[in-house]
């Protein structure tokens, strides 16, 4: 099976995230299939094998559905934390304020296809009370597993809600695969805007919001 031609292992990938109360990679597709038409940039596509590996891996998640993909600038994080290639960011009703950066695999494939249907409007979070006073800029360290995914459905529900609230999501297995050194030895980590680091998934996006800003 294969998730917008990415693969993946079905069985695994959709007992963990029916296991997280999200979406199964069928139902993902289906959601995204349904969105209004988003656009997304993909760049870093020239930084060496495995940046033009994970570019292609974009391409095949993307084909079919209502994407408007091209190549242009992303714009990674200044605060000196390395970020490893390639560099997305989901337009739409996100603003580009959606971004990822590394290999889109695994169950980071569902994932980001659920961030691009949300995008395109096809999916939203229950309410926005509570996330809406969101501010800033976060990074989210994450790896393929079920832990990352919730701290992934959780922020995107929170950049939905509120136009100042912005995120990087960081692939560390691809750094890893570069070999450089992660930032973070545990997952999923929060760098907040403030600078501070939350280890873990909070247990609500209430909870995000609130730490947010």
């Amino acid at each position: 099976m294969t998730v917008g031609k990415v693969l993946v292992q079905p069985l695994l990938v959709d007992v963990l995230l029916r296991a997280s109360g999200l979406p199964t990679s069928r139902e993902v597709e289906e959601l995204v299939s349904k969105a209004e038409p988003v656009e997304v940039i993909v760049s870093r596509c020239d930084e060496g094998n495995v940046a033009a590996k994970g570019c292609k891996l974009v391409r095949l998640l993307f084909d079919g559905y209502p994407v408007r993909l091209r190549e242009g600038r992303v714009e990674t994080p200044t605060a000196g934390f390395d970020v490893p290639p390639p560099s997305i960011a989901i337009g739409g009703r996100l603003g580009f304020r959606y971004r990822f950066h590394g290999l889109p695999e695994e169950i980071l494939a569902p994932m980001l296809l659920l961030v691009t249907a949300a995008a395109g409007g096809a999916w939203k979070p229950k309410s926005c009370a509570g996330l809406d006073a969101a501010r800033g800029r976060m990074l989210l360290y994450a790896v393929p597993g079920a832990p990352c995914a919730r701290a992934i459905a959780a922020s995107l529900q929170v950049v939905y809600c509120s136009d100042a609230a912005e995120i990087d999501v960081v692939n560390i297995d691809t750094l890893n695969l570069l070999g450089k050194k992660p930032p973070v030895d545990k997952v999923p980590s929060f760098r907040l805007p403030s600078g501070k680091l939350h280890i873990g998934v909070p247990p609500t996006p209430e909870k995000l919001a609130a730490i947010w800003r």
